[in-house]
């Protein structure tokens, strides 16, 4: 049987792994729109996917990148060698 207290910090564990969890497996596309994208289910849905990441780009991307060039630099320097190393491995 556990105490109350031990319910309260399990129930907060849980919730703090799923939260974890979540963040791992989705930086800006879904494993699901990640399958759309590629296209195994069809034209339609990986033009859904593609219409949802575009407007996470444009509108959540753009306020989370001036975000954090604002309130922590560190981390925008992070995410800029990120996307830029990515970019120039295209070239």
């Amino acid at each position: 049987m556990l105490l109350p207290i031990s319910r309260a910090v399990s129930k907060y564990y849980n919730k703090r792994v799923s939260l974890v969890n979540m963040a791992q497996s989705r930086a800006l596309i879904t494993e699901t729109e990640r399958e759309h994208i590629m296209g195994k289910h069809g034209d339609r849905r990986k033009y859904e996917a593609v219409t949802r990441v575009r407007a996470r780009i444009n509108d959540e991307l753009t306020t989370d990148v001036e975000l954090l060039r604002e309130h922590h630099p560190g981390l925008f320097n992070e995410l800029r060698d990120v996307v830029c190393d990515a970019h120039s491995k295209e070239s």
